[in-house]
């Protein structure tokens, strides 16, 4: 989500912020019921491009769920946008973004030597299955 401007004032701070009107995911995927495995497939990268950003910039989001990712517009191929960053946190120790957490919330062991974050596993199955 870009932010384009932001104004301060002794009591608040405004953000002027991309305006995304098509909807949350969690509200598509109730209309259409699931999505078809290509729109799923792009739709998951976005998602996955999107939490790679915000560990780049050493961003921890803490609150993914459909909710929280936005369709910039009602267009049948518009991209997806993370959104609601208020539970989120910068974390401290550069080598391990998620050092501050729970590691067995944030990742499930899957045996030798593969991890899978639950949070992201279980959008990616409601968006091919359905809620």
């Amino acid at each position: 989500m870009r932010l384009y401007e932001w104004f301060e004032s002794k009591n608040h701070i405004y953000l002027i912020m991309e305006l995304c009107n098509g909807g949350e995911l969690f509200e598509k995927i109730g209309m259409v019921g699931h999505f078809n495995e290509s729109v799923a497939v792009s739709l998951f990268q976005q998602m996955m491009r999107a939490v790679n950003h915000c560990y780049s910039k050493k961003i921890c989001h803490k609150d993914l769920k459909p909710e929280n990712f936005m369709f910039l517009s009602n267009e049948a191929d518009s991209c997806i946008k993370l959104i609601d960053f208020g539970l989120s946190q910068i974390f401290s120790d550069p080598s391990n973004p998620l050092s501050h957490l729970a590691r067995d919330w944030l990742y499930k062991d899957e045996g030798e030597g593969r991890k899978r974050n639950p949070a992201l596993s279980q959008m990616l199955v409601a968006i091919l299955c359905g809620a």
